[in-house]
């Protein structure tokens, strides 16, 4: 995926089957109305400016243990973010918080999901 939807303003949710995507660069960079990442479990890489300047991302839950890499800038601008949820243990990827503000974030690191794709305590 590329920068399909990039600087768009309208854009809120993303639904729709994304258990195919592996890369994404760009792709919703400068969507401000954004509030959340999509269940993702083959994603291999969030590149460069993936969710750039997304203002109103207040919460990201990384679900695929395929994910190699995150780019230092991924979520750069985006000021609302307040909780990361990740699979691996703290250390495991470097860059962290991958270009997020980090006053008040906090990164919750070994998270597991349930059924419904929320992350478990």
């Amino acid at each position: 995926m590329t920068t399909t939807f990039q600087n768009n303003g309208a854009l809120t949710t993303i639904h729709g089957n994304l258990e195919e995507v592996e890369v994404l660069a760009s792709t919703f960079e400068g969507c401000k109305k954004i509030t959340s990442i999509p269940y993702m479990p083959n994603l291999t890489e969030i590149a460069n400016a993936a969710f750039r300047d997304c203002k109103a991302l207040t919460e990201v839950k990384i679900y695929s243990n395929k994910l190699t890499k995150i780019a230092t800038n991924a979520f750069q601008y985006c000021s609302a973010i307040k909780d990361i949820y990740v699979p691996w243990a703290e250390g495991a990827v470097g860059g962290v918080p991958w270009g997020a503000p980090n006053e008040n974030l906090q990164i919750h690191y070994n998270t597991t999901y349930d059924e419904n794709h929320n992350p478990i305590a």
